[in-house]
C-alpha cells in the first residue's frame, strides 16, 4: 500500500508538472481564495503575470489589490460582488501595473463554492495574459479611423450597398449629392427611388453583377430628396465582407451634370448648325436659280455667304504669296482676340508658337507649289497670350500662268482634343514607370493570335529572357516552363483564354538552372461592345512562399513524429501499469515509470528546444551584447558539463587565450555547452576533447574537437538542421531532440558569425565557430 501510494504521489507530481507546463505556454495562472480565512494561493504563473518574482505572494488581497490598476478595482470588485450573490463564474477584464511601472492587461475568470448551508467558503479560477489581444485590437481601432477619415475626407460619392440596391453605408460627399440630411435617414433604404425611372433596372443590374464578382460603370440621372437633378457616373467593385456570404458593392460616384449638359448642348447646337446649313444651303441654291433675275436678289445672296462665313464654326482666312492676312472670318478672330483690323496684312508665321513656327516654314512653301495641304496641327498665340490648337485644311488659288496668289484655309479648334491626348500620354506614362518599377512581371497580349503587345523589364530577371525576343516569339516563354508543368499550362491556355480569365501556377527553369515558382493571373479588356480584344496579366514570382511551405510541412512532419514517439512510450508504459499486469512486480512497475519518466522529461526537452529555436529565428530575442573574455565563456561551459565527461572519464582540455569577443555571454556559454555536450556523447571512455579560441584580424575562431567515431562528409551541412542526425538511432541511445546545433547555429548567425564541422570517418570531429571582437 505505501508503495501504491507513492505512485499516486509520483503520478500527481508528474500530473502537477504538466499543468505547469500547460500554463506557462498558454500565458495563464491559477489562483485558490479561501474565503474563510482569506488567504489566497497563487502558482508561479499567476505571480509571473502580476510582474513578481515566483514564491513572493504574501497570499493577502491587499497584495493582490495593489497591483490592479486604480482605474479597474472597483469594477472588479462589483464583478466578483455580483458572481457570489448571483452563484454565476464570472469572466472580466482589467489592468496591472507592475513594480517596474509597466502595465499589462489580464482576463480573469472565477467561480465559488458553497457549503451545505448555502455560503461561499472558497473562491478558484485562472488569469491570462491578453497583452497581444489588446495590441490587436488597438492597432484595429486605428486602422479603423484612418479608413473613417479617408472615407469621411473624399470629395467624390463614395457608397456601399447590397445586390438589391440597399444602402449600406455612405460618405458625408455622397449626403450631400443626395441631399439627405444625414446617414441615418437614409441607411438601410433602397436607393433606386433616387433613380430616374429609365435608370432603375440598369442600376439593379449593376449591383447584381458586381456582387457577383465583376466590375462595373454607369452612367444615371437621379432625383435628390430635395428635387435636385443630377447626372452621375459611377465606378463600382466587389466589396467582400467576412462576415456576410455575399459580396456587397463600392462605389465611387461622382457628378458629371456639367458635362452632361455640355454634351446636350453639344448635340443640340449641332442640329441647330446643320439645319442652319440645310437653311442655307437651300437659300443659296435659290439665288443662284435666280441669280440672273435681279441684283437685288445677287447682293442678298453675297451678304448671306458673306455672314455664313463670319460665322461659321470653323475658322476660314486667306494668305498672300508673302503669308500675310488679306481676309479672316469672325470666328477666327474671337478665338484669337484681336480686332479684323489689327490682324490684316500681319504676317500668319508672327502669331505662332516657336515649334509650329518651325513647321510654318517647312510646309509653307510646299503649299504654294502643290496647292494644297491637309490636316496640319500647329499651336497659335490669342491676344491674351493664350494657346490654342489648330487643324488646317488649305488650297492655293493661282492665276493662268500658275503663279501663287491666295490661299483658302479652313481651321478646326482642336485644343480641347490636344489636351486630352496629352492627359492620355501623361497616363500612359505613369503606367509605364509603375508597370517598370514592380518586381512582378506585368503582360498585355492578344492570346488567340499569340501577341505580345507589351511585357514589363521584371520578365528579365524571372525568365532570364530579353524582352524584345518575346514580342518576336510569343511562344519564347511557354519553352522556359518546366517540361512537367507546359501540358498543363497550354491546356489551361486553350480552355481560359476565351473568357480572358486566368489564374494558375507553374515552374520556370532560369538559365542559369534554378526553378522559379510563378502564379500568373490575367483579366480581360474589352471593346465598348464587350469584345475581349485584350488579355492583361500579372506573373508573380512566388518562388519565397513556395520554399516557405515545403519547410513549413516538412517541419510540421518531423515535430508530429517527433512528439508522437515519447507519447506513445509515455501511453504503453501508463497502460501497463494500469492493467495490473505488473502489480506483483515491482522491479518491472518501476521500469515502466522510468520510460514514462525519461520520455516525459524528452518530450519536455524537445518543446523547449522547439521553442528556443523559434524565438531565435523569429528574432523575439534581443541579444544583449558586451566584452566577453573567451576563456571565462569555455570555462563557463566546462564546469556545466564537467559531471557529464568525469562519468565516462573523459578529459577535457582548454587552451588559454587572452582573446575577447563582442556577443551576449549567456548564448555562447549555451552553444559551447551543447558542442560539449555532444562532443561527450559520441566520443569514447577515457579519450580527450579539447576546447579553444584563436584571435583572428577581425573575429575569433572556437573550435571544439573530439576523437570520436567522426560525420560522413554528406552529414556536415545537414546535420544543422532541425531533428536531423547522423544516425537515426542516436535520439534513442544518445538521447537529444535533434535541435541542439540548429540552435547553436541560430545563436551564432544573430552574432554575425559562421559555424561549421569538419570531420573524418573514425578519426573525430572538430566543430568551429566565429565571433567578433570588440569595436
Amino acid at each position: 500500500m505505501k508503495r501504491i501510494e507513492q505512485l499516486n504521489q509520483q503520478f500527481v507530481k508528474d500530473d502537477a508538472e504538466r499543468l505547469r507546463i500547460a500554463l506557462n505556454a498558454a500565458q495563464m495562472g491559477m489562483w485558490d481564495w479561501n474565503l474563510i480565512t482569506g488567504d489566497i494561493k497563487w502558482s508561479p504563473e499567476h505571480e509571473q503575470l502580476f510582474g513578481l518574482p515566483p514564491g513572493s505572494f504574501n497570499g493577502r488581497y491587499e497584495t493582490f489589490d495593489a497591483c490592479l490598476h486604480p482605474d479597474d478595482r472597483d469594477a472588479l470588485r462589483v464583478v466578483v460582488a455580483d458572481s457570489l450573490r448571483a452563484r454565476i463564474p464570472y469572466q472580466h477584464e482589467f489592468r496591472v501595473i507592475w513594480a517596474d511601472g509597466s502595465i499589462h492587461w489580464i482576463e480573469g475568470r472565477g467561480q465559488a463554492f458553497y457549503d451545505e448551508l448555502g455560503e461561499a467558503v472558497r473562491m478558484l479560477g485562472t488569469v491570462m495574459s491578453i497583452d497581444d489581444r489588446k495590441r490587436l485590437e488597438s492597432a484595429l481601432k486605428q486602422s479603423e479611423q484612418q479608413f473613417r477619415a479617408i472615407f469621411e475626407a473624399e470629395p467624390e460619392c463614395v457608397k456601399v450597398v447590397t445586390a438589391d440596391g440597399m444602402l449600406q453605408n455612405m460618405n458625408p460627399a455622397g449626403l450631400a449629392m443626395i441631399e439627405a440630411d444625414s446617414l441615418e435617414a437614409v441607411l438601410g433604404q433602397c436607393v433606386c427611388p433616387l433613380i430616374e425611372t429609365p435608370y432603375q433596372q440598369a442600376f439593379l443590374d449593376l449591383t447584381q453583377q458586381v456582387a457577383q464578382g465583376k466590375t462595373a460603370i454607369l452612367e444615371f440621372e437621379i432625383i435628390g430628396l430635395k428635387g435636385t437633378r443630377r447626372w452621375l457616373e459611377s465606378h463600382a467593385v466587389p466589396l467582400q465582407v467576412s462576415d456576410q456570404t455575399e459580396a456587397l458593392v463600392l462605389a465611387v460616384t461622382r457628378d458629371i451634370t456639367l458635362r452632361k449638359q455640355a454634351e446636350i448642348e453639344q448635340v443640340r447646337a449641332k442640329l441647330e448648325l446643320e439645319q442652319r446649313v440645310r437653311e442655307r444651303t437651300a437659300e443659296l441654291t435659290t439665288v443662284n436659280d435666280h441669280l440672273q433675275l435681279a441684283l437685288i436678289e445677287q447682293q442678298q445672296a453675297k451678304q448671306e455667304i458673306e455672314d455664313l462665313y463670319n460665322n461659321s464654326p470653323c475658322g476660314y482666312h486667306s494668305l498672300d504669296a508673302d503669308g500675310k492676312f488679306i481676309r479672316i472670318n469672325d470666328t477666327e478672330l474671337q478665338w484669337l482676340g484681336y480686332t479684323r483690323a489689327e490682324i490684316l496684312h500681319q504676317r500668319f508665321v508672327d502669331f505662332l508658337t516657336p515649334e509650329s513656327k518651325q513647321v510654318f516654314y517647312e510646309n509653307f512653301p510646299n503649299f504654294k507649289q502643290q496647292g494644297c495641304i491637309h490636316n496640319l496641327e500647329f499651336q497659335m498665340v490669342a491676344k491674351d497670350g493664350s494657346t490654342r490648337w489648330f487643324n488646317l485644311n488649305a488650297t492655293g488659288i493661282k492665276d493662268a500662268k500658275g503663279n501663287f496668289i491666295i490661299s483658302r484655309s479652313t481651321l478646326f479648334d482642336i485644343d480641347e482634343r490636344k489636351r486630352a491626348e496629352a492627359a492620355l500620354s501623361h497616363s500612359e506614362e505613369k503606367f509605364r514607370q509603375l508597370a517598370e518599377n514592380i518586381q512582378d512581371v506585368f503582360w498585355i497580349a492578344d492570346i488567340a493570335n499569340q501577341q505580345i503587345f507589351y511585357v514589363s523589364p521584371a520578365y528579365e530577371t524571372l525568365w532570364g529572357q530579353r524582352c524584345e525576343s518575346l514580342y518576336h516569339n510569343f511562344g519564347e516563354w511557354l519553352n522556359a516552363i518546366h517540361p512537367e508543368d507546359r501540358p498543363r499550362v497550354e491546356q489551361t491556355l486553350r480552355e481560359k483564354a476565351p473568357q480572358g480569365y486566368l489564374d494558375h501556377e507553374y515552374r520556370v527553369i532560369h538559365p542559369d538552372g534554378s526553378i522559379r515558382y510563378i502564379r500568373d493571373r490575367a483579366f480581360p479588356i474589352k471593346n465598348e461592345v464587350g469584345e475581349i480584344i485584350r488579355t492583361a496579366g500579372i506573373a508573380e514570382d512566388i518562388t519565397e512562399r513556395q520554399r516557405v511551405e515545403e519547410i513549413k510541412n516538412e517541419f510540421i512532419s518531423i515535430v508530429s513524429h517527433e512528439l508522437r514517439t515519447p507519447l506513445m512510450a509515455i501511453q504503453m508504459s501508463l497502460g501497463l501499469l494500469k492493467t495490473g499486469i505488473y502489480a506483483n512486480k515491482p522491479e518491472k512497475a518501476q521500469r515502466m515509470i522510468e520510460i514514462a519518466s525519461i520520455d516525459t522529461n524528452r518530450l519536455v526537452n524537445l518543446v523547449n528546444d522547439i521553442l528556443d529555436l523559434e524565438r531565435l529565428e523569429s528574432g523575439r530575442v534581443v541579444l544583449e551584447k558586451t566584452v566577453c573574455q573567451a576563456y571565462e565563456l569555455m570555462q563557463q561551459a566546462v564546469d556545466g558539463v564537467q559531471a557529464l565527461a568525469s562519468g565516462q572519464n573523459i578529459t577535457l582540455v582548454m587552451a588559454p587565450t587572452h582573446a575577447s569577443v563582442w556577443a551576449a555571454g549567456d548564448t555562447i556559454v549555451q552553444t559551447l555547452t551543447n558542442l560539449l555536450s555532444n562532443a561527450i556523447k559520441f566520443s569514447h571512455t577515457s579519450s580527450v576533447i579539447h576546447l579553444g579560441a584563436e584571435q583572428q584580424i577581425d573575429h575569433v575562431l572556437f573550435h571544439v574537437s573530439d576523437t570520436g567515431r567522426g560525420i560522413p562528409a554528406d552529414k556536415l551541412e545537414t546535420i544543422f538542421g532541425r531533428f536531423q542526425q547522423v544516425d537515426a538511432s542516436d535520439a534513442r541511445s544518445k538521447g537529444g531532440t535533434g535541435l541542439g546545433l540548429p540552435i547553436c547555429r541560430s545563436i551564432i548567425e544573430r552574432h554575425g558569425g559562421k559555424i561549421w564541422a569538419e570531420s573524418t570517418l573514425g578519426t573525430g570531429s572538430k566543430f568551429f565557430f566565429t565571433l567578433p571582437v570588440p569595436i
